[in-house]
C-alpha cells in the first residue's frame, strides 16, 4: 500500500506546481508582458509579435511553464484525485480521471503548438515581420481553440470534484461548493460576452483551488484513501 500514499503525495505537491504556473503566468502578463497587451482582445499584434522576436526565450519559459509544466503537473493531481474519492463515488472517480486526463492532454497540446509556433514566428520575422503577424494570428487561434479560449474541460472537472468530494469520508463542504462556482465561471466562458470576467475568475478561483485540493490530499491519511 505504499504507493498509494506516495500518489496522494505526488498528487499534492503537484498540485502546488499547478497553482505555482498559474501565478507565475499572471505575473507575467501584469508585469513583464504588460506593455504588448498580450492575451487581450485589442492586443496590438505588431507589438507582441516585435516583442516574441526579441525575447524569443522569455516566451518559450512562459509557455512551457503555463501549459506543458502545467499539464503534465495537473495529470499527476488528477490521477491523484480520482484515487482519493475512488472508494466512495467509484463512478465519479472515473469521470474525473477522463474529464481531467482530457483536459491536461489539451492544456500540453497547445504549449506545444504555441512553442512550436514561437519558434516559426521567430524565423520568419527576421525577413518578413507583415507575415510573421499573420502566422502568429493563427498560433494564437490554435493555442487558444486548444488550451483556454473556452474553458470547459475545466469547468466540468471543477463540477465532478465539487460533488466527488461531498462523498468522501472528510468532506469539506465549503471546497465542494466553491468548487462547484468555479466549475460554473468555466462553463461560462463558452459565451462571448462573458468570456473576460468568466476567464478571469476561473484563472484565480483555480489558483486556490489548485491549493485546496493539495491540501485536502496532503491531509489525508494513507487508511482514508482508495486504490487506484
Amino acid at each position: 500500500m505504499a504507493f498509494v500514499g506516495t500518489l496522494q503525495r505526488w498528487g499534492a505537491w503537484a498540485g502546488a506546481i499547478c497553482a505555482a504556473t498559474y501565478i507565475f503566468g499572471f505575473v507575467m502578463i501584469l508585469a513583464v508582458l504588460a506593455d504588448t497587451g498580450i492575451g487581450s482582445a485589442d492586443a496590438e499584434q505588431a507589438a507582441v509579435v516585435a516583442y516574441i522576436a526579441e525575447h524569443p526565450g522569455v516566451m518559450s519559459v512562459w509557455y512551457l511553464s503555463i501549459y506543458v509544466l502545467n499539464g503534465l503537473a495537473l495529470a499527476v493531481l488528477v490521477l491523484a484525485l480520482a484515487q482519493h474519492v475512488s472508494e466512495r463515488s467509484p463512478d465519479l472517480s472515473q469521470l474525473v480521471r477522463a474529464f481531467g486526463l482530457m483536459w491536461a492532454t489539451l492544456i500540453i497540446a497547445a504549449g506545444m503548438a504555441a512553442n512550436v509556433g514561437l519558434s516559426k514566428v521567430v524565423a520568419l520575422h527576421a525577413t518578413d515581420p507583415v507575415a510573421a503577424i499573420a502566422l502568429w494570428d493563427i498560433v494564437e487561434l490554435i493555442e487558444n481553440g486548444i488550451g483556454g479560449g473556452n474553458e470547459v474541460l475545466g469547468g466540468v472537472l471543477a463540477i465532478l470534484t465539487s460533488f466527488a468530494i461531498l462523498a468522501t469520508p472528510q468532506p469539506s463542504r465549503t471546497f465542494a461548493g466553491f468548487s462547484l462556482f468555479i466549475g460554473v465561471a468555466g462553463l461560462l466562458t463558452l459565451f462571448h460576452p462573458l468570456q473576460d470576467v468568466a476567464g478571469a475568475v476561473f484563472g484565480l478561483g483555480y489558483i486556490l483551488w489548485f491549493l485546496w485540493i493539495a491540501l485536502i490530499l496532503y491531509r489525508t491519511p494513507v487508511s482514508d484513501r482508495g486504490t487506484i
